[in-house]
């Protein structure tokens, strides 16, 4: 743990050089900002986050990143403290001018830093009570802890796992980015639910430093991020797209195996699949695959497999009521227009008893982006939770 202290220190030293203090070059920014990132997945860990918080000079440096006129600064700055939280709760309660930054942050007009905010006083207010800790990628949605609501009195978790290259926030806006649906509609036809949102890193290809962590490894990481935050205390509501769905399945079979995680498990009580490539995709067979020539794990596991054909038996053996939507095919700017998700892959679960299937007018990418909230994408969730 010592060699990482020193390299906190040793980023702390390269951010302080006058030239960063400035931060009048756009190559300083990029590269401030690519250290305040570090800063917030070194926070994650708990004696780091300890020392952070411990060290003046640290704590300091993410309070200016909190606060730069620079908004990705201030998202790796908020994002810091929200990790810091999960595990040194009592002591930034402590710190003097905590409650007014986060206040004032929480009306910022980046939906990614009031998120932070959120993450962070609810982590804060379930150290109070023993209750749920929010780490780096769990969103909260509703209830908002700072509206004096906790999380503590909602009868039932509904849980939102996006696909490869989605992210916890776009991929639930509506078709014209007006709402986030989850987090505008749900609170008002389920007031006793909390919303929660998952993010993760997963990509296509490598360009653009894109990465996917395989399969397995991704799901027990989010499996234990919704462990933290007390996800399986109370009935689960799981709403997937795309790739979501298939890491939803693997961390529950995993989750059968561990005792730890069987809550999870004997808590959820239903799973909307919004284009889940049940038997995979083949990208090649559909011609996309000269598109992906640097194509990440992802790209491999979601080809048709044996694997991906047990893992869905694993899954009916469950016996969890699902409700699966399809596609119609998406066109991309090259000008081939394809079904990603075949009618067939995505209805691999239906039976006519447990799990229902409707087919959509709507490609890969809008099938999960209701327009209003009588559009039956929306409809058809409100009935399945009900």
């Amino acid at each position: 743990m010592a060699s990482s202290e020193s390299i906190l220190m040793k980023l702390w030293k390269t951010v302080n050089i006058p030239s960063f203090q400035a931060l009048g070059r756009s190559e300083d920014i990029q590269t401030a900002v690519y250290i305040a990132n570090c800063f917030a997945l070194f926070a994650q860990d708990k004696s780091l986050s300890k020392t952070m918080v411990d060290s003046r000079d640290l704590w300091n440096l993410i309070w200016t990143w909190a606060k730069s006129d620079f908004v990705e600064l201030q998202r790796q700055g908020m994002r810091t403290i929200a990790n810091i939280a999960v595990h040194e709760a009592q002591t930034l309660k402590n710190i003097e001018g905590l409650d007014s930054l986060l206040k004032t942050q929480l009306h910022s007009d980046d939906p990614l830093i009031q998120f932070e905010v959120i993450r962070t006083q609810a982590s804060l207010t379930g150290a109070e009570l023993q209750g749920p800790k929010y780490a780096d990628d769990i969103y909260l949605f509703y209830p908002e802890p700072m509206k004096g609501r906790s999380t503590s009195d909602q009868q039932i978790d509904i849980v939102f796992i996006h696909g490869i290259s989605g992210d916890p926030l776009g991929t639930w806006a509506t078709q014209d980015e007006s709402c986030i649906w989850p987090r505008d509609w749900l609170p008002i036809d389920f007031p006793n639910a909390r919303v929660l949102s998952v993010g993760y890193t997963c990509h296509l290809t490598h360009w653009s430093g894109g990465v996917s962590i395989p399969l397995a490894t991704q799901s027990k990481e989010i499996l234990n991020k919704l462990k933290l935050a007390s996800v399986g205390s109370k009935p689960i509501i799981f709403v997937t797209h795309s790739f979501g769905g298939l890491i939803l399945k693997e961390f529950l079979r995993y989750a059968s195996q561990v005792k730890e995680y069987q809550s999870i498990v004997d808590s959820t009580k239903g799973v909307v699949f919004y284009s889940a490539p049940h038997l995979g995709s083949d990208l090649a067979a559909l011609k996309l695959e000269p598109y992906f020539f640097r194509g990440t794990t992802a790209i491999k596991e979601v080809k048709p497999s044996t694997f991906l054909v047990q893992l869905n038996e694993d899954f009916k053996n469950f016996k969890i009521p699902s409700l699966n939507f399809g596609e119609s095919k998406t066109c991309f700017y090259f000008g081939t227009c394809v079904q990603i998700v075949s009618d067939v892959s995505a209805s691999a679960l239906e039976d006519g008893v447990n799990h229902k299937f409707i087919s959509t007018l709507f490609d890969h990418r809008r099938v999960c982006k209701p327009d209003k909230k009588d559009d039956y994408r929306y409809q058809y969730v409100v009935k399945f939770i009900d």
